[in-house]
């Protein structure tokens, strides 16, 4: 055996890995950290303490120079756009989606803010003025910190993207969008005069100055505009940078840094004509946002999508991105699969994934270690059948290729089995330590009878096969492609195709809850349940039109699916009956989720894209259904009209509470028949939000009421499909 090298790399487990999300979720972030959800803004505020903000309503703070990150009090699950300080490192402003929201206790609550104003990317602060921008060209300022706002723009020419203050003390200010428009405003932004620009109808995304005369803007096809007096006249610099730009920081007239796509930096020295590329991350994920200490200027760091961040100590010359796993992780497990149903073995885990990846848990998730696998394949699918035998396969579709990986030390050294430029796998699954199935794409299915040295090539199959379960030593049940179910009644010499498809859709994932029950899951939301042993399968209603890639039961009644996004999140489906009902999980990312596994009823993880790691330990906590948006409490009830409406196929309900109550949100439709219940529980007195995902509903009219002790209202909802 070809003897490998070990390169271990540790996810710690400081409080930065392992709070609940940001979004009132019941699973925590273990890899990567802090989080690993897209970064739309970062700021320092004057006495250090750092923010940042992102999708699925991200909102984290570090007070220790950025060691550690801890989540903010919740404002939804939206997408949050940029977050600025106005005083001290207290009260802090944030806009996004659903609006502004103001924080006076550095994070910890948070209220509304211009309440009548949504889709907000970008807020302006100086004292006691604020200017937010967004969508659709609308600009409010206001000039008493905030009491009242102004519209002082409405052109949907632009949607405005960033929005500053030229100046420390000036009443100046620019704002910048789409379709390539700059605007000036002379007055704290209540008034806005168009400025020419040379740079056509390319989309801006960042500016920033120098000095009062000389600033950038940056935006999309590495378009980079300068002006030296202060915002009247542009000058397009010409530029082979060659990626889109979305933040720009000036130390000096002449010296400035900028970020963008491919996790690339670029700085200049000579003013703008001249950039080079001082740092490329090796994620290749966006860079979007920069800020630096006030204190020293020298440090600062830059994040971005899928949480990557850089840091520097000189100024911007030089970058440093910390190291953590970031490839897509397939599968997650326990080491020894046959035996998953041991909770003492719950604690050693293992995690693979693309350009062949393999990561190993032995204290329940809390840190990990990464092998090298000798290969840059990518990795399926792992399975052992003891703590130290195992196979992992996988491959690529363009040019085909395919591997069986074996170890037989628990991981630490891998040798190849089979290697060859044929249909890539996705499965393998043992019934003992000699016999082993493994499938793939085209109807590959390849049958061993002593442990992987010899493989066979089993016919008949035609159609691409992406998960595979043996029932006992003879029964065995496949899954693929165009909702294809097959079935072996003799350890998979033969194969008989069990449902009659009728569908297009790509089955991903099949888990039993015994010998005779299972279901099996895949594209569009589909979703088979047998209680014959996998003889008959039956379609099950939809409760999801997304992608779901990964299923796994705790035992007879609970199980849970995870995949693509479902709804406005990545989440997870559980049942507590069996599969005939499943409830959404929110899991506080949209990133893809592949595989979920519970080592018990409350202590679960999903892994998916850039190196996701969630983990529960208490069975997903609350299933979505509300969140309370501020601590402050309100005066009458009151039922908001749901937004988006028209809506496809998610759609946002709020409602207010003056005392606590039961309280109950049913959806009715056109004929007044009850067809779903968000809201079914006691809660306090506050300011909610909950959800209704129209994906498995047909376009048309719909009813919701809120039910109190002592109110009622009733509101109407358009689908539009």
């Amino acid at each position: 055996m070809k003897s490998l090298f070990l390169l271990i790399f540790i996810i710690s487990c400081s409080v930065s890995f392992s709070q609940v999300n940001t979004a009132g979720s019941g699973w925590s972030w273990y890899n990567p950290g802090p989080m690993g959800n897209d970064v739309s803004s970062f700021s320092i505020a004057p006495d250090g303490t750092q923010y940042l903000c992102g999708t699925h309503g991200t909102l984290m703070k570090s007070t220790d120079g950025g060691l550690h990150f801890t989540p903010m009090g919740s404002v939804g699950e939206s997408e949050l756009k940029e977050i600025k300080v106005l005083e001290g490192s207290l009260k802090i402003i944030v806009v996004g989606q659903d609006g502004a929201r103001l924080s006076n206790d550095g994070g910890a609550h948070w209220v509304s803010y211009a309440p009548n104003y949504t889709l907000l990317n970008t807020v302006a602060v100086k004292n006691d003025k604020i200017i937010l921008a967004g969508d659709n060209g609308k600009i409010i300022a206001s000039t008493d910190n905030g009491a009242t706002f102004n519209l002082t723009y409405n052109n949907p020419v632009t949607d405005f993207k960033r929005v500053i203050f030229l100046t420390q003390n000036g009443p100046e200010a620019i704002a910048i969008g789409t379709n390539g428009k700059i605007f000036y405003s002379n007055f704290w932004g209540m008034s806005w005069i168009n400025v020419t620009n040379p740079g056509g109808g390319t989309n801006f995304n960042g500016i920033a100055f120098a000095n009062a005369s000389t600033g950038m803007i940056v935006g999309e096809n590495a378009k980079i505009l300068r002006t030296t007096d202060g915002r009247q006249n542009w000058t397009q610099l010409v530029v082979s940078i060659g990626v889109d730009l979305y933040d720009v920081r000036m130390q000096s007239p002449t010296n400035a840094i900028a970020c963008g796509d491919g996790g690339k930096i670029f700085r200049t020295t000579d003013g703008g004509e001249n950039w080079s590329e001082i740092f490329s991350s090796p994620t290749g994920n966006r860079l979007v946002s920069f800020d630096f200490f006030n204190s020293n200027p020298n440090i600062g760091a830059v994040w971005g999508q899928k949480g990557i961040s850089a840091t520097t100590t000189d100024g911007g010359a030089t970058w440093n991105e910390p190291f953590q796993e970031r490839k897509e992780f397939n599968l997650i497990a326990p080491l020894n699969y046959q035996n998953r149903d041991n909770s003492s073995e719950g604690d050693t885990l293992i995690a693979v994934g693309n350009s062949g990846a393999f990561c190993k848990s032995t204290n329940a998730g809390t840190t990990w270690i990464s092998y090298n696998t000798g290969t840059t394949l990518n990795l399926e699918t792992a399975y052992f059948v003891d703590s130290q035998t195992g196979w992992a396969v996988g491959g690529k579709e363009s040019p085909l290729q395919r591997i069986i990986l074996k170890t037989t030390n628990g991981g630490l050294n891998w040798s190849t089995q089979l290697t060859a430029n044929s249909n890539n796998l996705y499965d393998i699954k043992f019934i003992n330590a000699t016999t082993g199935l493994a499938v793939g794409n085209f109807g590959v299915i390849l049958r061993t009878t002593n442990a992987g040295t010899n493989w066979i090539s089993i016919t008949g199959v035609t159609w691409t096969l992406q998960d595979v379960k043996f029932l006992d030593a003879n029964n065995v049940i496949a899954v693929g492609e165009a909702g294809r179910i097959f079935k072996s009644t003799n350890a998979g010499l033969n194969w008989t195709q069990v449902n009659s498809g009728g569908i297009t859709s790509m089955q991903y994932s099949v888990d039993f809850t015994d010998a005779n029950t299972g279901i099996s899951v895949g594209s569009a939301g589909t979703m088979y349940r047998t209680t014959n042993s996998g003889v008959n399968w039956t379609l099950l209603p939809s409760v999801t039109q997304n992608t779901l890639n990964g299923i796994y039961f705790v035992n007879s009644l609970t199980g849970y699916v995870c995949g693509t996004n479902l709804g406005n999140d990545c989440s997870v489906l559980k049942t507590t009956n069996g599969g005939l009902n499943w409830a959404r999980q929110n899991t506080g990312t949209s990133n893809i989720l592949n595989s979920v596994y519970f080592s018990d009823a409350n202590t679960g993880f999903v892994v998916g894209e850039a190196g996701t790691i969630l983990k529960t330990t208490n069975g997903g906590a609350s299933v979505v259904g509300i969140h309370n948006l501020s601590a402050e409490l309100p005066k009458t009830h009151y039922l908001s009209q749901n937004y988006p409406n028209p809506f496809n196929p998610v759609t946002k309900i709020k409602f207010e509470l003056p005392k606590n109550s039961f309280v109950k949100i049913i959806v009715y439709d056109i004929s007044g028949k009850e067809i779903e219940t968000l809201v079914n529980e006691n809660l306090k007195a506050g300011y909610y939000e909950t959800d209704f995902n129209g994906s498995n509903r047909s376009s048309g009219i719909y009813f919701y009421k809120l039910i109190t002790n002592d109110f009622i209202e009733t509101k109407k909802m358009i689908l539009v499909k």
